[in-house]
């Protein structure tokens, strides 16, 4: 075969290959706004609702904890079998003595109150309250993050709508100069070389949106996930993204006060709780006091004479020696102090350097993407004139197409520049604890044109 022929069969191929935009969209495709995804999103995902069920639990736990301040109040009862009849059964009267019964029935009901837990029942609860702080601080993160991944998904998927009207624009000016240029060489006035980069530029610009086209399903797969659903889903974009200026971002910031974010209250809740449990192994070296009132029923096989009496009483606990035991522990719990503070201030610092660094790149992008602008308004004058060089005879066919790619290329790039600035505003919002589903629709409100 000659080259001629295979160079018309590949291009025969290649023209015919169907564009990313015209590919028939399924049925079951859900469209889903912002607002909408993130609704569904925290009522729907099952790591969030796992979060959720932990978070209940803990705060159960503390209820649990906070009873043993109340008296405790028991029933019970049984039978007992002796293998010598009679021989623990008490004298309910001074000359008396009760049938020689070989089997007991018995019940009692019992009452019993702390008096004096050396603390141990407050420290208890402190660990519990903190460990229930640190799982509502984990709800947050959790909550945080989900919503920043949706919001995330949602400007990539602004991201690929742009990048594909980009390449949508620029395969229409090519298909256009084709078209041109097959009439002037059926007239023959145009070399195939020339036809032939037009083509390869066309097969370019297809591979280029067969490949937006596979991130687009990607985009819509990861959001199915996060909402927890099974079928499709497709982000709903209606309107440009908006970043709001740096100096709006956290207006306490001035001040020097910076709220916390979800790690953050995570390590604080971890020192509590250790510092709890450290209170808690303390207090294991004091004594305990409580107090007892117990009504008992007893009775023999051979008849059904019950006796009752009553019981009360004082129990005073005093640990003398238990093996180092309880040094160790307090020795642990120390250790698991220092620790967590250590965590804790690792974790401020971490926040600080992330929140500087989404601020730093919020700016850089700012001023890049400015740069970029005023770069492509520049080369889009530059390919104008080129294109009537080129229409006169004056240019080259492979400089036009050079400069014209060169003018995508820097439109992509500023494309890029701004959702960097819009990921890293929702970045700083997430570390600082402050992304919501509100704050989410503020980079959604305005067109970038508009700013």
């Amino acid at each position: 075969m000659c080259i001629r022929c295979w160079f018309a069969l590949s291009l025969v191929f290649v023209l015919s290959a169907p564009l990313p935009g015209a590919l028939p969209t399924p049925e079951d495709v859900e469209y889903l706004s912002l607002t909408a995804a993130v609704q569904q999103a925290l009522q729907n995902n099952p790591v969030l609702a796992a979060a959720e069920a932990r978070h209940q639990a803990a705060h159960s736990r503390v209820r649990e904890v906070q009873s043993n301040r109340l008296p405790q109040i028991n029933a019970a009862a049984g039978v007992t079998r002796y293998e010598k009849p009679n021989m623990i059964l008490p004298i309910h009267q001074v000359g008396v003595f009760p049938p020689l019964d070989d089997q007991i029935y018995h019940s009692s009901i019992e009452a019993r109150l702390p008096l004096y837990s050396g603390g141990r029942i407050g420290a208890a609860v402190a660990a519990e309250k903190a460990t229930a702080a640190e799982l509502d601080a984990y709800l947050q993160a959790e909550r945080t993050q989900l919503i920043e991944q949706i919001g995330l998904i949602y400007v990539q998927a602004a991201e690929l709508r742009d990048r594909q009207l980009l390449l949508d624009g620029a395969m229409s000016v090519l298909e256009q100069r084709r078209r041109e240029m097959g009439i002037l060489q059926s007239e023959g006035r145009l070399s195939e070389a020339d036809l032939a980069l037009v083509h390869a530029a066309i097969a370019e610009q297809r591979a280029d949106s067969l490949q937006a086209a596979a991130a687009i399903g990607q985009v819509r797969a990861r959001l199915a996930y996060f909402l927890g659903s099974d079928h499709a889903v497709a982000p709903l974009i209606e309107d440009s993204l908006h970043v709001p200026p740096v100096e709006t971002l956290l207006p306490a910031d001035s001040a020097g006060a910076v709220q916390d974010g979800a790690s953050v209250k995570q390590a604080q809740a971890r020192l509590d709780r250790t510092l709890a449990g450290r209170a808690l192994a303390n207090r294991s070296f004091l004594p305990e006091l409580g107090a007892f009132a117990a009504y008992q029923y007893r009775s023999g096989d051979d008849r059904w004479d019950p006796q009752g009496e009553w019981a009360i009483g004082v129990n005073l606990n005093i640990p003398l020696f238990t093996g180092g035991k309880r040094l160790a522990a307090r020795q642990a719990a120390q250790s698991e102090a220092d620790g967590a503070q250590q965590t804790l201030l690792a974790m401020r610092r971490l926040q600080d350097t992330e929140m500087h660094l989404a601020l730093q790149q919020m700016r850089d992008s700012h001023a890049v993407q400015l740069i970029l602008g005023r770069a492509v308004e520049s080369v889009k004058q530059v390919v104008q004139a080129q294109v009537h060089l080129y229409r006169e005879g004056r240019l080259p066919l492979s400089e036009l197409l050079q400069q014209e790619a060169e003018l995508l290329e820097l439109e992509l790039r500023h494309r890029v520049q701004v959702y960097n600035e819009i990921r890293a505003w929702m970045r700083y919002r997430a570390l600082s604890g402050r992304l919501d589903e509100t704050s989410l629709q503020v980079v959604m409100r305005y067109p970038l044109s508009d700013r």
